[in-house]
């Protein structure tokens, strides 16, 4: 973080805090935000990758960040609605595989920051807030795979949690296999 950006612990937020400018910090701009938070953000996959931010905006005039991926320039965050925490979508950016820097520059006070969302997925949402249910489904059980002329008949049997969305499989071609689930 570089001043005056600040940590500020309280309830309602992810984890219990969220990033923010202090009272009476000037408005910054897109060539010179009020402070930075800059965040190392590893991309599994070259692709198109979607950015979402959490934001809370106090009032129509301390509601806006400023955002950038690897030096592109900035560009505003702002919410529509006061007083309430909202999901923003950011740009959208063509990655590589790979280490990538995400920058949030501070534009108004008192505008805070809680948590960024990155997804390969153009049709998604989110709409997860603290307290929600976090805990992952168990684990597939009784994983089976069968071996034929040019393919692989998998089998396995979903976990029992109310919540699971579907189960993914993920394969690579290239003779290299992940070491854990």
């Amino acid at each position: 973080l570089v001043s005056p950006i600040e940590i500020t612990q309280a309830a309602g937020a992810f984890r219990g805090a969220w990033i923010s400018t202090p009272p009476g910090t000037a408005t910054g701009n897109s060539n010179n935000p009020a402070g930075t938070a800059t965040f190392g953000v590893h991309v599994p996959s070259s692709g198109t990758w979607h950015y979402w931010f959490r934001i809370y905006g106090p009032s129509a005039s301390n509601n806006s960040w400023y955002e950038e991926v690897d030096g592109g320039g900035l560009s505003q965050l702002t919410t529509t609605q006061e007083g309430v925490w909202q999901w923003i979508a950011g740009r959208s950016y063509s990655l590589s595989t790979g280490l990538h820097t995400l920058t949030i520059g501070g534009r108004e006070n008192q505008t805070r920051l809680d948590r960024i969302l990155i997804t390969d997925d153009p049709g998604f949402v989110p709409s997860e807030a603290p307290g929600a249910d976090v805990t992952p489904p168990a684990q597939v059980s009784a994983l089976g795979a069968a071996p034929s002329d040019g393919a692989i008949s998998m089998s396995w049997n979903n976990p029992g949690s109310s919540d699971l969305d579907r189960v993914v499989v993920r394969f690579r071609t290239d003779g290299s296999h992940p070491q854990t689930p």
